[in-house]
Parts: structure tokens; C-alpha cells; sequence
């Protein structure tokens, strides 16, 4: 069970298992299924009103053994299945706006994988950063005004990145010679949580200062998430 989000009240986690997405209450109960099809469907993020879910759906290449990947959005009940992304490509990554308006993700459109923004309804699909390196994983902030992602645009390792919603201001925040991977935003925007090497949470205040391990865990650690109140 991986790619955990939770819902905007903090009552329910989407989560993948066997590349399908399911949720399930924050107590572990209520397991059911949201998207099961035969390829990978992975990446959930719930819109900020609770209805929907947008993820990431492998589409076979006219049934054969080529693929690419398009972002879907699904309602929460798992009806009214929609594509959002049209391209013989990688499309991942989805995460809402916080007003629910727009969905920033990863394409690899314009060659390597870089972050992109579209409305909600999969129109105006606009690029926001290029660089030499992969750009990946976005992250609205809680208040909407900035995104967080990771890159190698600076090296071979991954660094955690922040940049105004617009694409403009774009800043490293990590600077070291393991990856760090897999960011979040505290409730206030105040602080922003990480992976460093795999197999340690990190936290650090929103403009990258005082950077400091809140928790070590014996083998791997993926996408730490804080839980909305």
C-alpha cells in the first residue's frame, strides 16, 4: 500500500494498492476500491471539496505492449471516470489547487519530465518550469501561492525545490549528495516535510532553514503526509 493522500477532512486516506486506488478511513477500516483496471492507476490526490480524486492511468498504445501514462479524475465514489491529458506520454504526478480550480503535474510532453499546471477540467495545460534535469512530484502549498517539487536539474541527486504558483521564483532549498524526495507542506505552510537518502523523515522550515530529523526508520520511507485537522 503506497501514495497515501489524505481527504481535505482528514477522515479518509487514498491510497494505491496493487497499482489500483482505494480509500479507506484514517482508522485502517472501510477498505474499498476506487479504480481497478488492468494497468497501473497510481498517485491519488483528492479535490479540495472531498468529491473527486485525480490520479495517474497507464493507457495501452492500441492494445499493445507500448504504454503511456494520462491523468484521470474520478469521482470519490469511483463514477464518472474522466480523462484530463491527451499525449503519447508520461502525464503523473496530479495534485489539487486549494481552491479546487487547477491541477499542477508532471509531463515528460516537451522531452525530459517537467511540471506543468492545467484547470481542473484538463483545458489551458501550461508549462511552469524547464530545466535540464527532471522536475517532479508537485505540491500546492495549503494557502495556494507556491508549489514544492524535487529535481536533478543541479546534479545526479534529487533536491526538494520551491517556486511561486506561477512557475516564477524557483529556489533550491536542499543542498546534498543524497536524494531528498518526496516533500509535503505543513498545515500553516510554516514548515515542509521531506525524505532524505530513503530511509529518514526530515522536516525544515519553508524557506529551507533549519533543516532537522523528526523521526528514523529502519529500511525505506516513502511520501510522508500531514494530516488536515
Amino acid at each position: 500500500a503506497i501514495h497515501p493522500d489524505w481527504s481535505p477532512a482528514g477522515g479518509q486516506l487514498a491510497y494505491v494498492t496493487s497499482f489500483d486506488v482505494w480509500k479507506m478511513d484514517a482508522d485502517g477500516s472501510n477498505q474499498t476500491s476506487v479504480v481497478d483496471t488492468e494497468f497501473e492507476d497510481v498517485f491519488p490526490s483528492w479535490s479540495p471539496d472531498g468529491s473527486r480524486i485525480a490520479y495517474k492511468h497507464d493507457v495501452a498504445d492500441g492494445g499493445g505492449p507500448n504504454k503511456w501514462q494520462e491523468i484521470y479524475v474520478v469521482d470519490a465514489d469511483g463514477s464518472s471516470r474522466t480523462r484530463l491529458t491527451d499525449n503519447e506520454t508520461l502525464d503523473s504526478w496530479p495534485d489539487w489547487s486549494p481552491d479546487g480550480l487547477k491541477i499542477v503535474f508532471v509531463s515528460g510532453r516537451d522531452g525530459n519530465r517537467e511540471i506543468y499546471v492545467m484547470d481542473a477540467d484538463g483545458s489551458n495545460q501550461t508549462r511552469l518550469t524547464n530545466s535540464t534535469g527532471e522536475d517532479i512530484e508537485p505540491v500546492w502549498s495549503r494557502d495556494g501561492t507556491k508549489i514544492v517539487f524535487q529535481s536533478k536539474r543541479d546534479g545526479d541527486d534529487f533536491e526538494i525545490y520551491v517556486m511561486d504558483a506561477d512557475g516564477s521564483n524557483q529556489t533550491r532549498l536542499t543542498n546534498n549528495s543524497v536524494d531528498d524526495t518526496h516533500a509535503d507542506w505543513s498545515l500553516d505552510d510554516g514548515k515542509i516535510v521531506f525524505v532524505r537518502s530513503g530511509n529518514r523523515v526530515w522536516t525544515m522550515d519553508a524557506d529551507g532553514s533549519n533543516q532537522a530529523s523528526s523521526l528514523v526508520e529502519v529500511g525505506n520511507v516513502y511520501w510522508p503526509r500531514y494530516r488536515p485537522r
